[in-house]
Formats: C-alpha cells, sequence, structure tokens
C-alpha cells in the first residue's frame, strides 16, 4: 500500500506544507511525534521523511520513511536515535525535513537535549 503512495507525493497547489514536532523537549535514544500538515493535499498521500540530527561534532541526515496524510494531515512517531556509540557532550537537535514532488518543509523549531561532561566528586 505504502509503494502505492509513493507515486501520489505531494499533489498540491501553492499552500506550503509545514511541519512541527508535539513537544520540542527530548532524550536521547527516545522518539518525537511529528505533526505534517498540508492545506492541499487531497485524498491520501505520502511524504518522505528525514531526520536531521545537528550535534557537536557534525550533522547527521537519517532516513526515517514515509508519513501517512489523509486529507492534508499526518503524524509520524519518529526515533530520536543517538548518532554515537560513545557519551559525547554538548547540545543535539533534531529537525525533519518533509519532501515530496518538489516541495519540501522543515520543521521551524528543533526537538532539543544537551548532554553534560561527567563530574566527580570526591
Amino acid at each position: 500500500m505504502l509503494a502505492a503512495l509513493g507515486a501520489a507525493w505531494w499533489p498540491w497547489g501553492s499552500a506550503a506544507p509545514r511541519a512541527r514536532w508535539e513537544d520540542p523537549i527530548a532524550q536521547p535514544g527516545g522518539s518525537a511525534r511529528l505533526e505534517v500538515s498540508a492545506p492541499e493535499a487531497r485524498g491520501q498521500t505520502a511524504a518522505r521523511v528525514t531526520l536531521v540530527i545537528t550535534t557537536p561534532r557534525e550533522t547527521v541526515r537519517l532516513d526515517r520513511g514515509l508519513v501517512v496524510l489523509e486529507a492534508g494531515r499526518g503524524a509520524l512517531q519518529v526515533p530520536l536515535d543517538y548518532p554515537y556509540e560513545e557519551l559525547v557532550a554538548g547540545r543535539y537537535a533534531y529537525h525533519a525535513e518533509i519532501q515530496g514532488l518538489g516541495q519540501a518543509a522543515r520543521t521551524t523549531r528543533p526537538v532539543r537535549y544537551e548532554i553534560r561532561e561527567p563530574t566527580c566528586f570526591a
């Protein structure tokens, strides 16, 4: 069914799609609900979701599959993968990019968290 939806990507006119996180606070290895709206989308369609992770070291892009839109609205629970095997202190920001048939949207506010350096008390 999703393969058939992939062929029907983004049949929209002028209204730009929008994407937002339900809650901007997260934790490493958790997940966040992504809400997508496409005011001019008709019927059932799908859009590709890419997770963009800005870390203290680099920017990592991960494909998260498709979000299915019904009558211009859809949601997807997105795993917020921690990109390293070891602890890397610093701030992490997770954006989602939604793409399909020449149109794109990006979350304006990221999901964020911070990992601090471990401290020892003697």
